[in-house]
C-alpha cells in the first residue's frame, strides 16, 4: 500500500537541508550506517535581568524508520562535530519523524 507521508518523507530527507550523521546511543557503539537528518537553528529569546539574551540552539529531525527512540545522552556526529541529544524527543502527527534538540560537544 502506497503511504504518501512515507514517500514525501523520503524525498525531503534526501533533499537541501538534509546531511548525513553518525547515530551513537549514550554508552553503546555507533550505528553501523549513517542516517539522514534535518538540522534547524533556531534562536531563542531569554529573558536575563531587565534584557533579553538571544540564544543559539540546535535542533535535528530524525527518521522513526532510522532511529526507534532518540533519548538525552545519545549522540549525532555530522562532518566530524558531535552533538550531545538533550530532553525528549518528540514525535510528530504521523508518527515518523522524531524532533530534538542537541548542545555541540
Amino acid at each position: 500500500m502506497f503511504d504518501p507521508f512515507s514517500a514525501s518523507l523520503g524525498a525531503l530527507f534526501r533533499g537541501p537541508g538534509a546531511v548525513d550523521a553518525r547515530f551513537t546511543p549514550a554508552g553503546g557503539e555507533p550505528l553501523a550506517d549513517s542516517i539522514r537528518v534535518i538540522r534547524s537553528r533556531p534562536d531563542e529569546q531569554v529573558r536575563f535581568g531587565e534584557g533579553v539574551i538571544v540564544q543559539g540552539t540546535n535542533a535535528f529531525e530524525i527518521q522513526r524508520g532510522d532511529v526507534d527512540e532518540p533519548r538525552d545522552g545519545d549522540l549525532l556526529t555530522i562532518a566530524g562535530v558531535s552533538f550531545r541529544l538533550i530532553g525528549d524527543a518528540m514525535l510528530d502527527a504521523e508518527g515518523l519523524t522524531w524532533k530534538i534538540g542537541a548542545a555541540e560537544v
